[in-house]
């Protein structure tokens, strides 16, 4: 388990956050061609494998986000105030 102050949490989430839309940026812009052309299929092993890592990457993401977003609502909202 990691130990992080609030400030390195927010950061580490809005680098999460940047990671995930260029992710999601790449699955939508490279992956979405025709899978057949002529009624051949032109989806070769080596391009269905990079579907396949993009979106356990895309999923192992929006996981490290939730897991994170929930550490830190939680430890706002348990944090006091000292004066």
């Amino acid at each position: 388990m990691t130990t992080l102050s609030i400030q390195q949490a927010v950061f580490l989430f809005s680098t999460l956050r940047q990671q995930l839309n260029r992710e999601m940026q790449k699955f939508h812009s490279e992956y979405r061609t025709p899978i057949a052309v002529n009624s051949k299929n032109i989806v070769t092993d080596e391009k269905l494998q990079k579907v396949f890592d993009s979106l356990w990457k895309i999923d192992q993401l929006k996981h490290d986000i939730v897991t994170l977003r929930t550490v830190i609502h939680l430890k706002n909202s348990t944090s006091l105030i000292a004066r």
